[in-house]
């Protein structure tokens, strides 16, 4: 199992942490630090067949937090951390951005009439 996480607290400081900045430029070296330890950690392993997904996924959610967590603002802080155990995979990144509770997002998206603009945040 593959799990990509957006937490709004850091993470730990070991040798599969990672701090950058928020800037484009600190995208791509996150992206490759991901790609070093993803080789390090998974290598025969199920996941790393899954490795270019991995690394598109991780991509986003870096883009993710330089422009909505911390809102493009280039001396905020993005953590990364990655753990692989007997559940498998995890890649949490942790931005300065409001935290939000998924389940109710979900459950506010299923309830919602999608056809209906104002019910899918397009306003």
């Amino acid at each position: 199992m593959t799990l990509i996480t957006l937490e709004g607290q850091p993470s730990g400081y070991g040798e599969n942490d990672f701090h950058v900045l928020s800037t484009y430029e600190e995208v791509d070296r996150a992206s490759l630090w991901i790609r070093e330890r993803l080789d390090i950690l998974l290598n025969d392993s199920k996941e790393y067949r899954d490795r270019d997904n991995i690394l598109m996924a991780s991509r986003e959610a870096l883009l993710n937090a330089v422009e909505h967590g911390n809102a493009k603002a280039a001396d905020a802080i993005i953590d990364l951390s990655i753990t692989v155990d007997d559940q498998g995979l995890r890649i949490n990144i942790s931005d300065n951005g409001m935290e939000f509770n998924i389940d109710e997002i979900l459950a506010k998206e299923n309830a919602a009439d999608g056809l209906q603009i104002n019910k899918r945040d397009c306003r």
